[in-house]
């Protein structure tokens, strides 16, 4: 059965809330890592393209950022996520 992708969000906003993963939940914060991965590649090329800096793409640059951050955490166990 194929997971929605609706599903899959819901689940990984509740790992992320918990703080705790299911060795059967890894796969989804894998599958959600490579999805953050290459979204944030793809905007930090076109960041890079920009002739003028836009401060609302800065901030959602670093949240994607720190997103990756704290589920690479999470998947690699230690649960701690970026420091705020």
């Amino acid at each position: 059965m194929l997971q929605t992708n609706e599903y899959v969000l819901a689940t990984v906003i509740s790992l992320l809330r918990d703080g705790k993963v299911p060795a059967e939940r890894s796969k989804v914060l894998e599958l959600y890592f490579n999805d953050l991965y290459k979204m944030l590649l793809r905007k930090l090329a076109d960041f890079d393209c920009q002739v003028k800096v836009d401060e609302e793409d800065t901030k959602k640059l670093r949240s994607l950022l720190e997103e990756l951050i704290t589920v690479k955490s999470l998947i690699s166990g230690s649960g701690a996520g970026p420091q705020k």
